[in-house]
């Protein structure tokens, strides 16, 4: 899934994890620790991904100046 712009992206991510909070409230107790467990894992790799597009940005800035 390919996105135009950084907002577009955020409201996409944003409707998928009200998707998933309803979804996990109907399962039972471990089915809902282990799908937790996937999407903190899912929002470290996020992060990840977030920091080296900063660092990218960081650098492409440094360069033009």
């Amino acid at each position: 899934m390919k996105f135009r712009s950084l907002q577009e992206w955020k409201e996409a991510v944003l409707k998928e994890k009200e998707r998933l909070r309803r979804e996990l409230a109907k399962l039972p107790y471990e089915e809902k620790v282990a799908r937790l467990k996937r999407i903190q894992q899912v929002a470290r790799e996020v992060a990840k991904v977030r920091e080296q597009l900063r660092r990218q940005i960081d650098n492409r800035r440094q360069r033009s100046e």
